[in-house]
């Protein structure tokens, strides 16, 4: 045989070699252990609040050293109370454990993971929460600060009639089927998010575009629609049909906001 074809094989037996060898060791590894527990079935409890002009929520579903906790499907709702009280719901098996503390006008909702939740994530590697569901319910007409602190709890305001309200979130939001007088968003921790707003009115909506990835308004009516960014933002369209009047406020000098307009529309540029 020939060194050229020697050094061939011998090169194709070699990385078989170290091929057996890694599946030889992938084998005897330890598999992670990968549960997802769904709160699909829990019952839902209700939760009567007292009076409060800012609602923070929280939920510390990180804070076990060595364990990770995933949320899949998690939804946080505000809706529109029957009554003049407000609400909380919660699945049942995060009840006993969650801790309502008012703090002058401001009430934080703090979600804590259950004894009976850390036992079983102990046994698994990687821990998912799914389908946890909450909704805080406000009487009508309401005039309200929420502040979702949440990571991966998205926010779904449903048929409501509020008069002001002041959003802060970590993760997506959609605003449906409502009418609000004054609806105002910002982002926390410097992310990103989605919004969209469909088959809603809003009186004025003020929007940072520094916080958002995306933001729709479908099927709606808006009567001014706010603009502001910090920084040099460039965007392909406004949904200027859908709204009586467009402003923008830079908030600095670096700031600049860069848009295709086909249509006539009203677009003011705020000094600062």
């Amino acid at each position: 045989m020939r060194t050229t074809s020697k050094i061939i094989v011998g090169g194709y037996l070699f990385m078989t070699f170290l091929g057996l060898v890694f599946i030889i060791i992938q084998s005897k590894l330890p598999t992670e252990e990968v549960l997802i527990y769904s709160l699909a079935d829990d019952r839902i409890e209700t939760k009567e609040l007292p009076p409060f002009k800012v609602f923070k929520l929280r939920f510390a579903h990180r804070n076990l050293v060595g364990d990770i906790i995933g949320l899949r499907d998690a939804k946080f709702t505000i809706s529109q109370s029957e009554t003049n009280v407000s609400s909380f719901d919660i699945p049942e098996t995060f009840e006993p454990t969650l801790s309502l503390i008012t703090v002058g006008d401001t009430l934080i909702c703090n979600i804590v993971l259950p004894d009976t939740i850390k036992k079983i994530m102990k046994e698994h590697d990687f821990f998912h929460l799914q389908k946890f569901h909450c909704k805080l319910s406000l009487p009508k007409g309401s005039s309200m600060f929420v502040h979702n602190e949440t990571k991966s709890f998205a926010t779904n305001i449903e048929k409501v009639q509020f008069e002001n309200l002041s959003l802060e979130s970590n993760d997506a939001v959609h605003v449906t089927s409502s009418d609000i007088t004054n609806f105002s968003y910002r982002a926390t921790d410097w992310n990103q998010i989605n919004i969209e707003v469909l088959k809603s009115t809003i009186g004025n909506y003020n929007l940072n575009l520094d916080d958002v990835a995306s933001w729709n308004i479908k099927e709606s009516h808006v009567g001014k629609l706010n603009l502001s960014s910090d920084k040099q933002i460039r965007i392909t369209s406004i949904p200027y049909t859908m709204c009586d009047e467009v402003t923008y406020t830079p908030k600095n000098e670096k700031a600049s906001l860069n848009v295709k307009l086909t249509s006539p529309t009203t677009l003011t540029a705020l000094n600062i």
